[in-house]
């Protein structure tokens, strides 16, 4: 039998006062490391659960090669935005809530000047459903979409405060220039007809992404559907799910439940 762990041990005894100050340094770091770990994995899911919660949805469905597209944003890759197929999402175990979309780009005015901008279009109900802290986004002093909004839109603050934009009755960001309430969007359609439609502004959203504060027009959907001539029709479609940890679970069911004409996105 080997001495080395009599000779291990007896050292350990000899200097009592030597082996505490080792034994706590190791259980020091120990419990260090395991904090370290912990905060770190709550910051993760912190985040994790920010972006689904706010923006994003759990999962988002959309048409084969959408988001390979080179245009970015394509909107002949549609899908129907009717009870039929909102069910056949619905119905696949884990999914607990659905909401329809459309992402597509345009120019927005005042009248004096225009820029690009980024539209997401949604259903106020629906999205509240998928994303239950994303009205946190809109900036104190506006109101987020409700149902009977049917010609408003929310703005980027840093958007609204370049056309001086910004709800009735609010504090305009320049005082001495002229104060905007309504604004004009312009787009095009799937098949490259023009049209443009008034909004007014209900409220200024703020993220922690800059692009979004400069460029992201929120409005409902079925101004989208009209601007863009998408009637009955949506380009995406956001899922939130009963378990973050069944994620993968849910994917793949989906994605069996749909089949190879549609994507599946975490």
């Amino acid at each position: 039998m080997s001495r080395l762990p009599r000779l291990a041990a007896r050292n350990v005894a000899r200097n009592r006062r030597r082996s505490r100050i080792t034994l706590a340094a190791i259980l020091l770091g120990v419990a260090a490391a395991v904090l370290l770990r912990g905060v770190n994995g709550g910051f993760v899911d912190f985040m994790i659960r920010d972006v689904v919660e706010t923006r994003t949805g759990a999962l988002q469905i959309h048409r084969a090669g959408y988001v390979d597209s080179n245009e970015g944003m394509p909107l002949e890759l549609s899908m129907p935005a009717d009870p039929a197929f909102i069910e056949r999402i619905r119905r696949v175990p884990g999914v607990k809530a659905v909401a329809g979309r459309i992402q597509f780009a345009g120019l927005i005015t005042n009248g004096l000047s225009q820029t690009m901008f980024a539209g997401r279009a949604i259903d106020p109900v629906a999205e509240k459903q998928v994303c239950p802290r994303a009205e946190s986004e809109v900036v104190a002093g506006g109101a987020p979409l409700s149902p009977g909004d049917g010609s408003a839109a929310l703005l980027g603050d840093e958007l609204a405060k370049s056309f001086n934009a910004g709800p009735a009755g609010s504090p305009p960001a320049n005082p001495s220039a002229p104060a905007f309430h309504e604004l004009t969007l312009s787009s095009t359609s799937p098949e490259g007809r023009a049209n443009s439609l008034s909004v007014g502004v209900n409220g200024l959203t703020r993220s922690a992404m800059l692009f979004e504060n400069k460029r992201v027009v929120t409005v409902p959907l079925s101004l989208a559907q009209e601007l863009l001539g998408m009637r009955g029709l949506v380009t995406e479609y956001a899922v939130a799910v009963d378990d973050l940890g069944d994620l993968e679970q849910v994917t793949e069911h989906l994605r069996e439940a749909l089949g190879p004409q549609y994507e599946v996105h975490t």
